[in-house]
Formats: C-alpha cells, structure tokens, sequence
C-alpha cells in the first residue's frame, strides 16, 4: 500500500513537470514535412538571371567604345583643295574653321596660304584694308556669284570658307584659289555654293584701279574726241 503511493507520485511530478512537458509537446514539430523540403530544394536550386549572363560573360573582354575625335584646332592644315570649286588655276587648303579675320593667329595662316600660291603677289597682312569693305563679302549674287563690287586684273587670290564641301568629307573649312584675268573681272562664278560662308578678295592691284567697261568706253571717246579738236587745231595753223 505505501509503494503504491510513491509511485503514484512519482508519476505526477513527471506528469506535472513544464521542461518535460514542452520538450514531449515540440518534439513533433521539429521535423520538416516532406512538402517543406521538396519546396526549400526548388527554391534554392533556380538561378537568376544575373547570374546566368555573368557566369555567361565569365572571362570576355569588355567592349570599349572610342571617345570622338575632338576638331582639329583652326587652322590646320587639311589638304583635300578643289581648285575645279570655282574654276580657279590653283587652289591652297583647306584649313580647318573659318581663318578670315583680322585675329593674330589668322592673319599669319592667310599670309603663308597666299605665299604658297603661284604668282609673286605677297599679302602684307593689313586687315583693316579688307574689313568693313567689298574685298569682305558674306553674301552671293544671283545664287553662285560672288562681286567685290570693282572689277579685278591680273594676279588675284581668293580666300573663301565653306561650312561643308560637297562630294567631300570636309566641313568648316577655308580654302585659297588663285586666278590670273586677262580682263578685268568683278565676278567669280562657284560651280558648286553648298555651304557657303564668306569670302575676301586679296588681289596684286587695288579692284578700284582696274576701270569698268563703261569707263573704258567713256574714256576711248574721250581720247577719240581729243585727237579730233588736236587734228581740226593744226588745220587751222597751217592755214594760218
């Protein structure tokens, strides 16, 4: 009778006890479901996108893609002239930008592009006798003529920019043409005006001291009436 009360409460302190109570209550849910481990076993078999073009792209250079080429400075010496542009005899360029102003680093880059061309007329570097009057022009008569507004003779040079060149792979670029008139000239015809900017006239004479054909002809009766009142005045001498 006395042993079967000890074990009578024995078993209600392990019954009662809350460490061996939790431990028989959690020890059911410790183990994953068969579902849990099949879903665990997907998810961290599947690659991602990333990672499938870097393990892809794993060892390949690179690609680098060149930085434009800056323009040259102005006044670069290009090459490439076309004297055929205007029909002239010689042709000196291009030159990159625009190279006709009065500026200290354009005026020399005209003076040696001239000098390169045929002809002994050497410019002396005076852009205030240019700038502010015809020998400057920006604009073009009847769409492909150039007029400095006076006729020209002889040994003469043009100095024309062109903003592109057709047929050419040029743009911003100044070009010098050299002619030699047998007559007296006022316009210079481009065969081709795309890109047309502005021009300047260098010529061995100034344009003014070559008379218009009108003057030529005011002047041919002119003289022709002198020799006529010389000859009546020797008549009336000897009759005398």
């Amino acid at each position: 009778m006395r042993s079967f009360a000890i074990a009578a409460a024995f078993a209600a302190v392990i019954v009662s006890s809350p460490a061996l109570g939790a431990k028989s209550r959690t020890l059911p849910s410790a183990a994953p479901s068969q579902a849990g481990l099949k879903t665990s076993m997907q998810v961290s078999g599947t690659k991602s996108p990333q990672s499938t073009r870097a393990k892809a792209n794993r060892g390949k250079p690179t690609p680098v893609v060149p930085a434009a080429a800056p323009p040259p400075p102005v006044g670069t010496y290009l090459g490439g002239c076309d004297a055929g542009l205007v029909s002239a005899s010689a042709c000196q360029g291009y030159y990159s930008g625009n190279v006709f102003d009065g500026s200290p680093t354009d005026i020399p880059i005209q003076q040696s592009a001239v000098a390169a061309l045929p002809g002994d007329f050497i410019w002396d570097g005076n852009w205030s006798s240019l700038d502010g009057t015809a020998a400057v022009t920006t604009s073009l008569v009847n769409g492909n003529m150039l007029d400095f507004g006076a006729a020209v003779l002889g040994e003469t040079i043009i100095g024309i920019h062109f903003g592109n060149v057709a047929g050419d792979a040029f743009g911003n670029v100044s070009g010098f043409y050299y002619f030699n008139f047998i007559e007296p000239t006022r316009y210079i015809t481009l065969n081709d005006t795309q890109g047309f900017s502005n021009a300047v006239l260098y010529s061995a004479g100034h344009p003014d001291s070559v008379p218009e054909p009108a003057t030529w002809a005011m002047m041919l009766l002119g003289f022709g009436a002198a020799g006529v009142a010389m000859r009546r005045s020797r008549r009336k001498t000897q009759l005398a």
